[in-house]
């Protein structure tokens, strides 16, 4: 599972920066405008199209590479995407019995 800061640290955020905010007294505080409009951290922008995924989620989130916890939950609740294949695809753990998404 990888998230927008792995491609910030990485040094790969160029097509990004201009969704990129900085805030805070002294700037530090940087965060990600997300297609829905919410500012999120960096850290909390899912990478829901990895290499690999053929573009399988486009249906629910377009051309963007990265999303907010917000928007991937909504989909999940709206069963728009089944939780269990969207971990599959995003390279995250199986869920816990009982755990929603």
């Amino acid at each position: 599972m990888r998230t927008l800061q792995d491609i910030i640290d990485a040094g790969e955020a160029e097509p990004y920066m201009s969704r990129l905010v900085e805030g805070g007294a002294d700037g530090s505080v940087v965060r990600f405008r997300c297609r829905c409009g919410r500012l999120v951290s960096p850290d909390m922008m899912l990478e829901v199209q990895p290499p690999g995924c053929d573009g399988e989620l486009a249906g629910v989130c377009g051309h963007d590479r990265f999303r907010c916890d917000g928007c991937w939950t909504g989909w999940v609740m709206r069963g728009q995407v089944c939780p269990d294949r969207l971990r599959e695809l995003t390279g995250q753990p199986a869920r816990a019995e009982g755990q929603p998404w």
